[in-house]
């Protein structure tokens, strides 16, 4: 779940080359290293870069515990310091998700809450919610790659990626108490602890019912029935099921028309062009407890 970290190594200092390279404690330029961004400051040194990225070059996937020991253990034979006594600034948590339908559907549903701000871009293919401390984001990572990179287990699925980011070392120091470490990620009640503030977040944001149909090519039966299914959803199947049983208990409602009701319903919330955020949600939100 550990992802983009900022790493303040103080006491830390380059070297700089005949090239005007800068050279890390380990003899390596800093040029030799495209996934990490690594600059001077005046107490020391900032390495700045998602940990999965530096172990296995992408972080669709979740880190287990003992990558993130691996991949912290690379980082200071790359750079040539040990990282015990050096500080995080800034930490994301995250992980993707396999979902049916694509992910803005998803994120159209979200609502701001309390100090948040809500940013929403490219159609709801990207949802912020941001103070000046924390921002929770949700966003489509098939779209971030490039075509055919998300693993092979997402065949036939979307990637929504949902990431928690401390934004200032203050944020962290409010939820634990102390600065942390690089090697303080491995801690299991750390690890825990991150991972729960993820969830947390997630199911703090207010999420709308919303309908979305898609009526692009539809014929008029089928526009009628896309409508219909916009009743459906503010009346509820079970209720409506109800309204027909009453009606051919009464009467009203013959056997034959009660049945071809029944099959419109069934017709109708298994029509893929027509999605209730209600379901979409649940989804998500099972797939987060199961993280």
């Amino acid at each position: 779940m550990v992802d983009l970290a900022t790493i303040f190594i103080p006491g830390a200092r380059f070297r700089t080359d005949a090239s005007g390279a800068m050279i890390l404690p380990s003899g390596r330029p800093t040029t030799d290293l495209p996934s990490l961004r690594i600059k001077g400051v005046g107490e020391g040194m900032i390495v700045q870069g998602s940990l999965p990225k530096v172990l296995r070059c992408d972080n669709v996937a979740a880190s287990s515990v003992e990558e993130v020991s691996a991949t912290i253990s690379h980082l200071e034979r790359i750079i040539g310091l040990t990282l015990s006594s050096s500080r995080i600034f800034r930490l994301e948590v995250g992980a993707t998700l396999l979902v049916q339908r694509p992910p803005a559907e998803y994120l159209e549903s979200w609502s701001f809450f309390g100090r948040y701000r809500q940013n929403t871009y490219s159609n709801c293919d990207t949802v912020k919610l941001v103070t000046r401390n924390k921002e929770f984001i949700g966003y489509d990572k098939g779209k971030e790659l490039r075509p055919g990179k998300l693993p092979p287990v997402f065949a036939g699925y979307h990637g929504l990626r949902l990431e928690l980011k401390y934004l200032k070392h203050q944020s962290l120091l409010k939820v634990f108490g102390k600065p942390l470490s690089p090697w303080d990620l491995v801690q299991p009640e750390i690890w825990s602890r991150l991972r729960d503030q993820w969830k947390e977040f997630y199911f703090q944001i207010p999420k709308e019912r919303l309908t979305r149909v898609s009526t692009k090519g539809l014929t008029p039966t089928e526009y009628r029935d896309a409508l219909a299914h916009l009743g459906l959803c503010q009346v509820g199947e079970s209720r409506a099921k109800g309204l027909i049983a009453t009606g051919q208990a009464s009467g009203d409602i013959r056997k034959q028309y009660a049945t071809r009701m029944r099959a419109l319903i069934r017709d109708l919330i298994t029509d893929e062009r027509i999605t209730d955020s209600t379901k979409l949600t649940q989804e998500v939100d099972d797939a987060v407890r199961r993280v």
